[in-house]
Protein backbone atom coordinates (compact mmCIF):
# COMPACT_ATOMS: atom_id res chain seq x y z
CA UNK A 1 0.00 0.00 0.00
CA UNK A 2 1.32 3.78 -0.90
CA UNK A 3 2.16 5.50 2.71
CA UNK A 4 -0.56 8.01 3.81
CA UNK A 5 0.30 11.52 2.88
CA UNK A 6 -0.66 14.06 5.26
CA UNK A 7 -3.05 15.98 3.05
CA UNK A 8 -3.67 18.54 0.83
CA UNK A 9 -4.23 21.30 3.55
CA UNK A 10 -1.01 20.38 5.59
CA UNK A 11 1.53 22.09 4.69
CA UNK A 12 5.21 19.99 5.27
CA UNK A 13 7.29 21.95 8.01
CA UNK A 14 9.81 24.10 6.91
CA UNK A 15 12.10 25.66 5.52
CA UNK A 16 13.04 22.84 3.37
CA UNK A 17 16.30 22.16 0.74
CA UNK A 18 15.17 20.72 -2.38
CA UNK A 19 16.81 19.82 -5.49
CA UNK A 20 14.88 18.90 -8.66
CA UNK A 21 16.23 17.06 -11.79
CA UNK A 22 14.05 17.18 -14.77
CA UNK A 23 15.26 17.19 -18.13
CA UNK A 24 13.73 18.64 -21.45
CA UNK A 25 11.15 20.27 -18.99
CA UNK A 26 9.36 22.39 -21.83
CA UNK A 27 6.70 21.01 -23.85
CA UNK A 28 6.83 17.37 -21.92
CA UNK A 29 4.47 16.25 -19.08
CA UNK A 30 7.07 15.22 -16.93
CA UNK A 31 8.67 18.95 -17.60
CA UNK A 32 5.34 20.62 -17.01
CA UNK A 33 5.17 18.46 -13.10
CA UNK A 34 8.98 19.56 -12.32
CA UNK A 35 8.30 23.09 -13.39
CA UNK A 36 5.19 23.67 -11.65
CA UNK A 37 6.07 21.98 -8.23
CA UNK A 38 9.53 23.92 -8.45
CA UNK A 39 7.25 27.23 -8.77
CA UNK A 40 5.45 26.22 -6.07
CA UNK A 41 8.32 25.62 -3.76
CA UNK A 42 9.43 29.09 -4.27
CA UNK A 43 6.77 30.87 -3.82
CA UNK A 44 6.29 28.90 -0.82
CA UNK A 45 9.59 30.28 0.84
CA UNK A 46 11.40 26.80 0.29
CA UNK A 47 15.38 26.79 -1.20
CA UNK A 48 15.36 25.03 -4.40
CA UNK A 49 18.10 24.10 -6.90
CA UNK A 50 16.81 22.74 -10.56
CA UNK A 51 18.57 20.98 -12.35
CA UNK A 52 17.87 20.39 -16.17
CA UNK A 53 20.18 20.52 -19.43
CA UNK A 54 18.23 23.35 -21.04
CA UNK A 55 16.45 26.62 -20.67
CA UNK A 56 13.99 26.96 -18.50
CA UNK A 57 10.43 29.64 -18.30
CA UNK A 58 11.67 32.89 -17.32
CA UNK A 59 9.50 33.33 -14.58
CA UNK A 60 11.64 30.83 -12.81
CA UNK A 61 14.77 33.67 -12.02
CA UNK A 62 14.36 33.11 -8.68
CA UNK A 63 15.49 29.44 -8.35
CA UNK A 64 19.10 28.96 -8.48
CA UNK A 65 19.83 26.97 -11.77
CA UNK A 66 21.81 24.11 -12.25
CA UNK A 67 22.42 23.67 -16.55
CA UNK A 68 24.55 20.57 -17.55
CA UNK A 69 26.52 21.05 -20.16
CA UNK A 70 25.70 20.12 -23.92
CA UNK A 71 21.70 20.05 -23.31
CA UNK A 72 20.50 23.36 -25.24
CA UNK A 73 22.74 22.60 -28.39
CA UNK A 74 21.54 18.86 -28.51
CA UNK A 75 17.54 20.34 -28.49
CA UNK A 76 18.68 22.68 -31.04
CA UNK A 77 20.08 20.00 -33.20
CA UNK A 78 17.39 19.15 -35.70
CA UNK A 79 19.30 15.71 -37.57
CA UNK A 80 17.77 14.55 -40.67
CA UNK A 81 17.22 10.87 -40.58
CA UNK A 82 15.74 8.18 -38.12
CA UNK A 83 19.71 6.42 -36.72
CA UNK A 84 20.74 10.62 -36.46
CA UNK A 85 17.53 11.25 -34.37
CA UNK A 86 18.15 8.08 -31.86
CA UNK A 87 21.86 9.33 -32.01
CA UNK A 88 20.36 12.63 -30.86
CA UNK A 89 17.80 11.13 -28.21
CA UNK A 90 20.72 9.20 -27.12
CA UNK A 91 23.28 11.43 -25.71
CA UNK A 92 20.52 13.57 -24.86
CA UNK A 93 19.56 11.00 -22.16
CA UNK A 94 23.16 9.70 -21.36
CA UNK A 95 24.87 13.20 -20.95
CA UNK A 96 22.25 14.29 -18.71
CA UNK A 97 22.14 10.94 -16.42
CA UNK A 98 25.68 11.24 -15.80
CA UNK A 99 26.00 14.96 -15.22
CA UNK A 100 22.41 15.41 -13.95
CA UNK A 101 23.36 12.42 -11.25
CA UNK A 102 26.89 14.23 -10.49
CA UNK A 103 25.17 17.67 -9.74
CA UNK A 104 22.77 16.07 -7.71
CA UNK A 105 25.64 14.03 -5.32
CA UNK A 106 26.67 17.40 -4.85
CA UNK A 107 23.83 19.31 -3.61
CA UNK A 108 23.15 16.09 -1.32
CA UNK A 109 25.93 16.58 0.21
CA UNK A 110 24.96 20.44 1.08
CA UNK A 111 21.59 19.60 2.73
CA UNK A 112 19.15 18.90 -0.20
CA UNK A 113 16.32 16.24 -0.65
CA UNK A 114 17.03 15.55 -4.07
CA UNK A 115 13.49 14.66 -6.44
CA UNK A 116 14.86 12.80 -9.89
CA UNK A 117 11.94 13.08 -12.27
CA UNK A 118 11.42 10.28 -14.53
CA UNK A 119 15.04 8.46 -13.26
CA UNK A 120 16.26 10.81 -16.01
CA UNK A 121 19.49 11.49 -13.65
CA UNK A 122 19.72 7.96 -12.25
CA UNK A 123 17.48 8.34 -9.07
CA UNK A 124 17.90 10.76 -6.17
CA UNK A 125 16.36 10.49 -2.77
CA UNK A 126 12.92 10.90 -3.99
CA UNK A 127 11.87 9.23 -8.04
CA UNK A 128 9.10 10.14 -9.43
CA UNK A 129 8.01 7.66 -12.07
CA UNK A 130 5.74 9.70 -14.91
CA UNK A 131 5.49 6.17 -16.23
CA UNK A 132 7.13 2.54 -15.76
CA UNK A 133 9.01 1.81 -19.01
CA UNK A 134 8.96 -2.12 -18.89
CA UNK A 135 4.91 -2.13 -18.15
CA UNK A 136 4.68 0.21 -20.98
CA UNK A 137 7.24 -2.22 -23.53
CA UNK A 138 4.54 -4.52 -22.40
CA UNK A 139 1.41 -2.74 -23.10
CA UNK A 140 2.41 -2.31 -26.85
CA UNK A 141 -0.19 -3.58 -28.63
CA UNK A 142 1.87 -4.59 -31.42
CA UNK A 143 2.75 -7.76 -32.80
CA UNK A 144 5.85 -9.32 -31.04
CA UNK A 145 8.25 -9.24 -34.66
CA UNK A 146 7.57 -5.08 -34.96
CA UNK A 147 8.44 -4.57 -30.96
CA UNK A 148 11.65 -7.08 -31.37
CA UNK A 149 13.45 -4.06 -33.11
CA UNK A 150 13.47 -1.63 -30.20
CA UNK A 151 15.96 -3.70 -28.93
CA UNK A 152 18.81 -2.28 -31.05
CA UNK A 153 17.64 1.16 -30.58
CA UNK A 154 19.98 2.70 -27.56
CA UNK A 155 17.37 4.52 -26.70
CA UNK A 156 15.31 2.00 -25.30
CA UNK A 157 17.91 -0.25 -23.96
CA UNK A 158 19.72 2.44 -21.97
CA UNK A 159 15.66 3.45 -20.43
CA UNK A 160 15.20 -0.21 -19.85
CA UNK A 161 18.39 -1.12 -18.29
CA UNK A 162 18.65 2.81 -16.12
CA UNK A 163 14.98 2.12 -14.90
CA UNK A 164 15.81 -1.80 -13.43
CA UNK A 165 19.46 -0.36 -11.45
CA UNK A 166 17.94 2.58 -10.48
CA UNK A 167 14.89 1.51 -8.85
CA UNK A 168 16.47 -1.10 -6.90
CA UNK A 169 19.39 1.60 -5.85
CA UNK A 170 19.77 2.15 -2.34
CA UNK A 171 20.21 5.60 -2.96
CA UNK A 172 16.23 5.83 -3.44
CA UNK A 173 14.61 6.07 -0.62
CA UNK A 174 10.83 6.79 -1.61
CA UNK A 175 8.90 6.60 -4.88
CA UNK A 176 6.42 8.84 -5.93
CA UNK A 177 4.24 7.85 -8.78
CA UNK A 178 1.43 9.89 -10.41
CA UNK A 179 -1.24 7.52 -10.62
CA UNK A 180 -2.25 4.37 -8.78
CA UNK A 181 -1.65 1.40 -11.69
CA UNK A 182 2.02 3.44 -12.24
CA UNK A 183 3.09 2.63 -8.52
CA UNK A 184 1.19 -1.19 -9.15
CA UNK A 185 3.65 -1.44 -12.37
CA UNK A 186 6.65 -0.05 -10.48
CA UNK A 187 6.13 -1.99 -7.31
CA UNK A 188 7.56 -5.39 -8.30
CA UNK A 189 11.06 -3.23 -8.80
CA UNK A 190 11.43 -1.24 -5.91
CA UNK A 191 12.90 -2.44 -2.03
CA UNK A 192 10.59 -3.23 0.17
CA UNK A 193 12.04 -0.51 2.72
CA UNK A 194 11.44 2.64 -0.21
CA UNK A 195 8.83 4.45 0.94
CA UNK A 196 5.90 4.66 -1.67
CA UNK A 197 3.31 7.51 -2.57
CA UNK A 198 0.65 8.55 -5.46
CA UNK A 199 0.57 11.77 -6.02
CA UNK A 200 -1.89 12.51 -9.18
CA UNK A 201 -0.63 15.44 -11.47
CA UNK A 202 -2.07 18.93 -11.49
CA UNK A 203 -3.05 21.62 -13.97
CA UNK A 204 -2.45 25.31 -14.11
CA UNK A 205 -6.35 26.06 -13.81
CA UNK A 206 -5.41 29.90 -14.36
CA UNK A 207 -4.26 29.16 -17.59
CA UNK A 208 -6.36 26.47 -19.03
CA UNK A 209 -10.07 27.41 -18.26
CA UNK A 210 -12.73 27.35 -20.51
CA UNK A 211 -13.87 30.60 -22.59
CA UNK A 212 -17.29 32.40 -22.82
CA UNK A 213 -18.85 31.72 -25.68
CA UNK A 214 -18.37 34.73 -27.50
CA UNK A 215 -14.78 34.51 -26.83
CA UNK A 216 -14.58 31.00 -27.53
CA UNK A 217 -16.76 32.22 -31.09
CA UNK A 218 -14.29 34.19 -32.30
CA UNK A 219 -11.07 32.09 -30.97
CA UNK A 220 -12.59 28.89 -33.19
CA UNK A 221 -13.20 31.95 -36.33
CA UNK A 222 -9.46 32.63 -35.53
CA UNK A 223 -8.10 29.43 -36.22
CA UNK A 224 -10.68 28.39 -39.49
CA UNK A 225 -13.31 25.69 -37.36
CA UNK A 226 -15.71 27.78 -37.25
CA UNK A 227 -18.29 25.82 -38.77
CA UNK A 228 -16.64 22.49 -37.80
CA UNK A 229 -16.82 20.09 -35.41
CA UNK A 230 -13.01 19.32 -34.14
CA UNK A 231 -11.00 16.57 -32.59
CA UNK A 232 -8.14 17.41 -30.89
CA UNK A 233 -4.92 14.58 -29.93
CA UNK A 234 -2.25 16.20 -28.22
CA UNK A 235 0.84 13.60 -27.51
CA UNK A 236 4.06 12.44 -28.60
CA UNK A 237 5.18 9.18 -29.47
CA UNK A 238 1.84 8.94 -32.10
CA UNK A 239 2.30 4.78 -32.29
CA UNK A 240 2.14 4.17 -28.22
CA UNK A 241 -1.37 6.77 -28.44
CA UNK A 242 -3.06 5.32 -31.13
CA UNK A 243 -3.39 8.39 -33.77
CA UNK A 244 -3.82 5.39 -36.15
CA UNK A 245 -7.29 4.95 -34.28
CA UNK A 246 -7.75 8.71 -34.46
CA UNK A 247 -7.40 8.66 -38.06
CA UNK A 248 -9.72 5.96 -39.07
CA UNK A 249 -12.25 7.31 -36.82
CA UNK A 250 -12.61 10.55 -38.70
CA UNK A 251 -12.50 8.46 -41.93
CA UNK A 252 -15.90 7.69 -41.02
CA UNK A 253 -17.23 10.36 -39.86
CA UNK A 254 -19.50 13.65 -41.49
CA UNK A 255 -16.93 15.38 -43.65
CA UNK A 256 -17.67 18.17 -41.07
CA UNK A 257 -15.32 17.09 -38.85
CA UNK A 258 -11.75 17.72 -38.47
CA UNK A 259 -9.03 16.97 -36.43
CA UNK A 260 -6.05 18.78 -34.97
CA UNK A 261 -2.49 17.10 -34.12
CA UNK A 262 -0.35 18.74 -31.82
CA UNK A 263 2.95 17.15 -30.39
CA UNK A 264 4.60 14.13 -32.26
CA UNK A 265 8.00 14.75 -30.79
CA UNK A 266 10.02 10.78 -31.45
CA UNK A 267 7.55 10.07 -33.92
CA UNK A 268 7.06 10.31 -37.89
CA UNK A 269 4.75 13.10 -38.19
CA UNK A 270 4.74 11.79 -42.28
CA UNK A 271 4.20 8.41 -41.74
CA UNK A 272 0.86 9.72 -40.13
CA UNK A 273 0.24 12.50 -42.69
CA UNK A 274 0.81 9.74 -45.40
CA UNK A 275 -2.09 7.35 -43.44
CA UNK A 276 -4.00 10.87 -43.65
CA UNK A 277 -4.15 10.84 -47.57
CA UNK A 278 -4.54 6.86 -47.74
CA UNK A 279 -7.26 7.25 -46.10
CA UNK A 280 -9.10 10.21 -47.78
CA UNK A 281 -8.83 12.58 -45.14
CA UNK A 282 -5.37 14.66 -45.60
CA UNK A 283 -7.51 17.64 -45.96
CA UNK A 284 -9.51 17.42 -42.72
CA UNK A 285 -5.82 16.58 -40.94
CA UNK A 286 -3.67 19.47 -39.70
CA UNK A 287 -0.40 18.43 -38.28
CA UNK A 288 0.32 21.49 -35.82
CA UNK A 289 3.79 19.57 -33.96
CA UNK A 290 4.79 21.29 -31.16
CA UNK A 291 3.18 24.58 -29.92
CA UNK A 292 3.42 27.20 -26.90
CA UNK A 293 -0.34 28.20 -26.72
CA UNK A 294 -1.83 24.76 -26.75
CA UNK A 295 -4.57 25.98 -23.85
CA UNK A 296 -6.05 27.95 -27.34
CA UNK A 297 -6.69 24.86 -28.76
CA UNK A 298 -8.13 23.07 -26.10
CA UNK A 299 -10.55 25.84 -25.45
CA UNK A 300 -11.43 25.88 -29.63
CA UNK A 301 -11.74 21.77 -29.47
CA UNK A 302 -15.02 19.99 -29.46
CA UNK A 303 -13.74 17.13 -28.13
CA UNK A 304 -10.04 15.44 -27.11
CA UNK A 305 -9.08 11.79 -28.17
CA UNK A 306 -6.82 9.85 -26.86
CA UNK A 307 -6.87 6.09 -27.31
CA UNK A 308 -3.74 5.03 -25.93
CA UNK A 309 -2.58 1.52 -25.52
CA UNK A 310 -0.51 2.99 -22.07
CA UNK A 311 -0.95 6.24 -20.13
CA UNK A 312 0.27 6.73 -16.71
CA UNK A 313 -1.98 9.86 -15.56
CA UNK A 314 -2.14 11.85 -18.65
CA UNK A 315 -1.54 15.67 -18.08
CA UNK A 316 -2.93 16.43 -21.61
CA UNK A 317 -6.22 15.11 -20.41
CA UNK A 318 -6.85 16.82 -17.46
CA UNK A 319 -5.43 20.35 -19.29
CA UNK A 320 -8.45 19.53 -21.76
CA UNK A 321 -10.64 18.99 -19.26
CA UNK A 322 -10.32 22.02 -17.19
CA UNK A 323 -10.33 24.08 -20.73
CA UNK A 324 -14.39 22.90 -20.70
CA UNK A 325 -13.40 20.19 -23.24
CA UNK A 326 -14.97 16.75 -23.14
CA UNK A 327 -12.31 13.72 -23.27
CA UNK A 328 -12.67 10.62 -25.38
CA UNK A 329 -10.14 7.87 -23.73
CA UNK A 330 -9.14 4.44 -23.27
CA UNK A 331 -9.55 2.99 -19.45
CA UNK A 332 -5.62 3.69 -18.77
CA UNK A 333 -3.62 6.22 -16.57
CA UNK A 334 -6.27 8.75 -14.91
CA UNK A 335 -8.90 7.89 -17.10
CA UNK A 336 -10.96 5.81 -14.39
CA UNK A 337 -10.99 8.60 -12.21
CA UNK A 338 -12.01 11.44 -14.10
CA UNK A 339 -13.58 10.05 -17.29
CA UNK A 340 -17.03 9.55 -16.31
CA UNK A 341 -19.06 7.95 -19.13
CA UNK A 342 -21.56 10.31 -20.73
CA UNK A 343 -20.73 12.85 -18.11
CA UNK A 344 -17.20 14.50 -19.13
CA UNK A 345 -16.53 12.16 -21.60
CA UNK A 346 -16.70 8.56 -22.57
CA UNK A 347 -14.30 5.68 -22.41
CA UNK A 348 -13.60 4.38 -25.33
CA UNK A 349 -12.61 0.66 -26.96
CA UNK A 350 -9.09 0.30 -28.93
CA UNK A 351 -10.62 0.31 -32.21
CA UNK A 352 -11.46 3.25 -34.16
CA UNK A 353 -15.37 2.57 -34.66
CA UNK A 354 -15.53 2.93 -30.84
CA UNK A 355 -14.35 6.69 -31.04
CA UNK A 356 -16.99 6.62 -34.06
CA UNK A 357 -19.66 5.66 -32.06
CA UNK A 358 -19.37 8.40 -29.14
CA UNK A 359 -18.56 11.37 -31.71
CA UNK A 360 -21.63 10.43 -33.19
CA UNK A 361 -23.53 11.25 -29.75
CA UNK A 362 -21.93 14.04 -29.02
CA UNK A 363 -22.84 15.37 -32.98
CA UNK A 364 -26.62 14.60 -32.13
CA UNK A 365 -27.35 15.89 -28.64
CA UNK A 366 -26.27 19.23 -28.21
CA UNK A 367 -27.90 19.41 -24.56
CA UNK A 368 -25.86 16.61 -23.61
CA UNK A 369 -22.91 17.71 -25.04
CA UNK A 370 -23.24 21.22 -23.26
CA UNK A 371 -23.28 19.84 -19.85
CA UNK A 372 -20.35 17.45 -20.77
CA UNK A 373 -18.67 21.07 -21.35
CA UNK A 374 -19.34 21.83 -17.90
CA UNK A 375 -18.77 18.91 -15.85
CA UNK A 376 -15.10 18.29 -17.80
CA UNK A 377 -14.09 21.70 -16.24
CA UNK A 378 -15.30 20.41 -12.45
CA UNK A 379 -13.95 17.49 -13.07
CA UNK A 380 -10.38 19.19 -13.19
CA UNK A 381 -10.91 22.03 -10.48
CA UNK A 382 -9.37 19.92 -7.39
CA UNK A 383 -6.44 19.11 -9.45
CA UNK A 384 -4.67 22.64 -9.09
CA UNK A 385 -0.28 23.11 -8.67
CA UNK A 386 -0.66 24.73 -5.47
CA UNK A 387 -2.30 21.67 -3.51
CA UNK A 388 0.04 18.91 -5.07
CA UNK A 389 3.02 20.53 -4.31
CA UNK A 390 2.14 20.67 -0.75
CA UNK A 391 1.79 16.52 -0.96
CA UNK A 392 5.83 17.07 -2.34
CA UNK A 393 6.49 18.82 -0.06
CA UNK A 394 5.06 16.67 2.47
CA UNK A 395 7.03 13.49 1.01
CA UNK A 396 10.32 15.90 1.14
CA UNK A 397 9.67 16.32 4.62
CA UNK A 398 9.32 12.81 5.03
CA UNK A 399 12.22 11.34 3.63
CA UNK A 400 14.74 14.34 5.59
CA UNK A 401 13.34 13.09 8.94
CA UNK A 402 13.93 8.84 8.05
CA UNK A 403 17.64 10.19 6.84
CA UNK A 404 18.40 13.13 9.00
CA UNK A 405 15.94 12.68 11.75
CA UNK A 406 15.14 16.33 11.73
Amino acid sequence: MPADLTGADKVAVGPLRVAVAARDVVGTGGGTVAIETVRNFDESGHTVAFVVDTDVPADLNTVALSRTAFGNALKRWHPQGRMASRLRHFLQMFIFSCLGRWRLAKLEKQGYVSIDHNIEAFGGDIVVLHNVFIAQYKADRRPLIRKLPQFLNPVFVFRLVREQIALRSRRVQAVVAVSEQTLEEARPYLRADALQFVIHNGINLSRYHPLDDATRTANRQALGVAERFVMLFVGHEFERKRLDLVLEAIAALPPTVCLWVIGGRGSSSAQYADLARRLGVAERVQFLGTVNDAERYYQAADVFVLPSDYETWGLVVMEAMACGTPVLMTPVGCAPHVVRDGETGYLVDYHAQSIVEKVSVLLSDGARYAAMRRAARLAAEPYGWSGVARKYLDVVAAVRERMHGA
